[in-house]
């Protein structure tokens, strides 16, 4: 029987019970650590910094399997549920994951708001730097972007990042003039991509790439083509919590079987 470590916190618990009885669900064995992991357990991380950086590199090392988490793509609170992001040894999208049939895709999302580039500032969503080094933004990227920007004359807003937000519907208010948005890696990178909102980012391999621009200077012309390629690898990407729960989330990611729809009357 092959064994899982899960380094999430206790708090909160319904996390932690999730993660650990959909893993328990498949067969698994959780321990709280193991000295000697061997290829078939799993270590789960959150995010890949500090002590869950070393460990991971750790059974990465020993040929065993790293499951990075965290929060939904478009949020952690999304559709009324609660959502968590899965992939195997990276986040922010340098992961690895199976995708399915684009039906998921589909159910998830609907039909995003047409392409809309509006007449007022660009809005740069700030970063709190939280995160591998390899994925992090550099120091003053927000700053160093601004600057760019506002010495080619295009009128600048800065976002505070959504943890350090007191209104977090103002970031409805403020795309709803934007000429485009500005992310190193942001799950609001995404929600402006869906409110049709052009996107332009800076993380190599960032999730919302293929639905966005790099960003460049002098800024170029914004992408406002098929967003869906985007979706459907966000959608096997991003979990429901009771799929998480019930096995669904790990059975898709560690077994790849057939595809494994979401179901609204589970």
């Amino acid at each position: 029987m092959a064994d899982a470590v899960i380094m999430l916190r206790r708090d909160p618990h319904y996390r932690r019970d999730a993660f650990c009885g959909g893993l328990a669900a498949l067969g698994y064995e959780i321990k709280s650590e193991l000295a000697k992991p061997q290829p078939d357990d799993v270590l789960v991380v959150w995010n890949r910094y500090g002590e869950t950086h070393t460990e991971a590199h750790r059974w990465k090392t020993r040929g065993a399997r790293v499951i990075v988490a965290e929060n939904g793509y478009v949020g952690r609170d999304w559709r009324g549920s609660i959502w968590y992001a899965l992939a195997f040894d990276w986040h922010m999208g340098r992961g690895i994951w199976n995708v399915g049939g684009i039906e998921r895709a589909k159910e998830l999302f609907d039909e995003p708001a047409p392409w809309n580039v509006g007449s007022g500032p660009v809005v740069i969503f700030e970063q709190r730097g939280i995160g591998s080094a390899a994925n992090v933004a550099p120091t003053a990227w927000c700053q160093r972007v601004e600057r760019d920007l506002l010495d080619q004359k295009i009128p600048v807003m800065m976002r505070a990042h959504p943890g350090n937000d007191p209104d977090p519907a103002g970031l409805t208010r403020a795309l709803s003039r934007a000429r485009a948005a500005i992310t190193w890696s942001s799950g609001a990178g995404i929600k402006a991509i869906l409110a049709g909102v052009p996107v332009f980012y800076g993380m190599p391999d960032w999730i919302g790439a293929t639905g966005a621009r790099a960003y460049a200077r002098p800024l170029p012309e914004p992408f406002v083509g098929d967003r869906w390629p985007m979706l459907h690898r966000i959608a096997w990407a991003m979990w429901e919590l009771r799929e998480i729960a019930d096995g669904r989330a790990f059975n898709h990611l560690l077994r790849r079987p057939e595809e494994t729809l979401l179901s609204r009357s589970m």
